[in-house]
């Protein structure tokens, strides 16, 4: 769609915080490419058996995808533009700092409201459902947050923390990864709320 596109790049070009690349999606570089997987910014092509695929939304592929990142070697952020939804905003910290990980999202997405807005547009909000998304189970903020943290006694007792997390809509992982000694370790753990 190339009015979020638009919007995309100049919300981000005016900011020296939040300056980056733009890139179509199938024009990417390769070393680029794998940074931003690596990093967790950019999203799969579908294949022939995924939900996008069976759904139409994977139609014209490449066409009208794009993304925008933070072009810093920390490529703390990035904006995808027709990947499930029309638009999605991740952000990363590696540092567990939340609340500037929170305000740099905040101010993504008031500034994309604001640029919208001056081109005659505006996310799409109903009163009782909240933002609409293209899946229903993201209706409301459309906001996932996950959180991947060393809780080592916690692990330890992994059905009361299961059950204690899905009490509270949040859904455990263990995240796969190695202890100093080369051995695996088992205490990381994603914590993710369900949308």
């Amino acid at each position: 769609n190339h009015m979020l596109s638009f919007a995309a790049k100049k919300v981000c070009d005016g900011d020296p915080h939040l300056q980056g690349q733009y890139y179509k999606y199938g024009k990417i570089p390769g070393t680029e490419k794998d940074s931003l997987f690596e990093r967790g910014l950019l999203y799969e092509s579908p294949d022939k058996h995924s939900e996008l695929t069976h759904s139409g939304a994977a139609r014209d592929w490449p066409d009208a995808r794009s993304v925008y990142f933070r072009s810093r070697k920390t490529k703390s952020f990035a904006i995808w533009v027709n990947e499930e939804d029309h638009l999605q905003i991740v952000s990363r910290r590696e540092d567990g700092n939340i609340p500037v990980l929170v305000r740099r999202l905040v101010t993504i997405v008031e500034k994309m409201e604001e640029c919208l807005e001056e081109i005659g547009y505006e996310f799409m909000e109903n009163p009782h459902l909240g933002y609409i998304t293209s899946s229903p189970s993201k209706l409301g903020t459309g906001m996932k947050l996950a959180v991947e943290c060393d809780l080592p006694y916690l692990s330890q007792c992994e059905d009361d923390l299961i059950e204690l997390c899905k009490y509270r809509g949040i859904v455990v992982d263990k995240v796969p990864c190695e202890s100093g000694d080369g051995g695996p370790r088992s205490s990381i753990l994603k914590l993710t709320n369900k949308v």
